[in-house]
């Protein structure tokens, strides 16, 4: 830890060479018997330069959380040769509320153990770094201040809310797998497709008695099979309209949030497909583990601005298949996302858009600043 002058030392120095200049300038004692007080303080502070240093340690509740939870940082700090108050300098992440700031002075007690517990609040989703803190530590005379910056590895991922989606939209080609889609060709399966002849290799429960008693022949029950199907969430990141956590990229994050919850419910296998600056992408699965996966790709989600762009049909086969349902969440506030998707739609892809009202959340944006504005007197 480096330590330097206060402004209070500045100060005394400032006035010791007034009050030499004056007793100089005027002739008389009296100045300089004046300055004997700051010569002192002076000397004593300059004798007793502190050498402390700082060793801390930051750790958080858990690595992840949702929207809306309270997350509990622990931050404990050692001072090496303590000697006068400690200030702890922090700043909150923009999407992380602070419940309870950190004390503006603390004296540290004789063994130099100090300890602070804070409750966040996560306002927002995102991936974010709590470990990186810096103390000032001033001495007993006041004259001496010295700063070190500590970095600790403690992250935390924000998952987006999930928002409640009740009708996913339907996808019209199924994949090999079972399911909880009817698949247009006709097997074993419990939605109804047809009545057909009986022919080998039928079952003969499927035998629709009915009508092979009024045409003398045997006819069967055909059923269209379940099979699953593939969702890929292509998330526009181009553009953001609003301040965030109430930006159109929250409510896009929140709205795949809630689609692949209802997609994995009916046991499709979905990715996510971040489309902006950047291309990232998460392949194809299902599951609970893969659950929580694309949430953590969801809070990485950010837009970074870019001239360049990447074509969508040139993704590999195991990230966007031909026969999965696109479902694109967008504000469409960018033209590039609307050819893109057209490039989609005209190569046979399976096309949903799914358009943010913009036009409504401008307007709340408009009136939140007309509420914040200070009236003119």
């Amino acid at each position: 830890m480096n330590f330097r002058p206060t402004p209070l030392a500045h100060a005394l120095t400032v006035a010791l060479a007034w009050a030499v200049f004056l007793g100089i300038a005027l002739g008389r004692p009296e100045p300089f018997l004046l300055a004997v007080p700051f010569i002192a303080a002076l000397l004593h502070g300059a004798a007793s330069r502190p050498h402390s240093a700082v060793q801390a340690t930051v750790s958080v509740d858990r690595q992840q959380a949702a929207e809306g939870e309270t997350l509990v940082r622990v931050i404990a700090a050692q001072i090496i040769a303590p000697a006068g108050p400690v200030q702890v300098l922090a700043v909150p992440p923009p999407l992380l509320r602070w419940r309870d700031p950190l004390p503006a002075l603390v004296l540290p007690p004789p063994d130099g153990a100090l300890v602070w517990h804070q409750h966040l609040t996560c306002a927002g989703s995102g991936v974010f770094e709590l470990g990186r803190l810096g103390f000032r530590v001033w001495d007993r005379t006041g004259l001496w201040v010295g700063e070190q910056v500590v970095t600790q590895p403690a992250g935390v991922t924000v998952l987006p809310r999930a928002l409640p989606v009740r009708h996913p939209p339907l996808p019209r080609r199924t994949g090999p797998l079972l399911g909880a889609h009817p698949s247009p060709v006709t097997g074993d399966g419990l939605a109804f497709a047809e009545v057909g002849r009986f022919l080998p290799g039928d079952r003969p429960r499927s035998i629709n008695w009915p009508v092979s008693l009024r045409r003398q022949s045997l006819y069967a029950n055909r059923f269209h099979p379940d099979r699953q199907a593939d969702v890929v969430l292509l998330i526009d990141t181009f553009a953001v309209i609003g301040e965030r956590p109430d930006s159109s990229l929250d409510h896009v994050l929140r709205a795949a949030a809630g689609l692949a919850a209802a997609c994995l419910a009916r046991h499709d296998r979905v990715g996510v497909v971040e489309y902006g600056g950047i291309v990232r992408s998460v392949r194809l699965s299902s599951g609970p583990l893969h659950a929580r996966r694309l949430l953590a790709a969801l809070a990485r989600a950010a837009p970074i601005r870019t001239e360049l762009l990447q074509d969508l049909r040139r993704l590999p086969e195991a990230v966007l298949p031909r026969r999965a349902m696109v479902v694109a969440l967008t504000p469409l506030a960018d033209a590039r996302v609307a050819r893109a998707l057209a490039g989609l739609a005209e190569r046979g892809q399976d096309v949903v858009a799914l358009v943010l009202d913009t036009e409504r959340l401008s307007l709340r944006l408009l009136r939140r600043a007309v509420r914040g504005a200070k009236p003119r007197a």
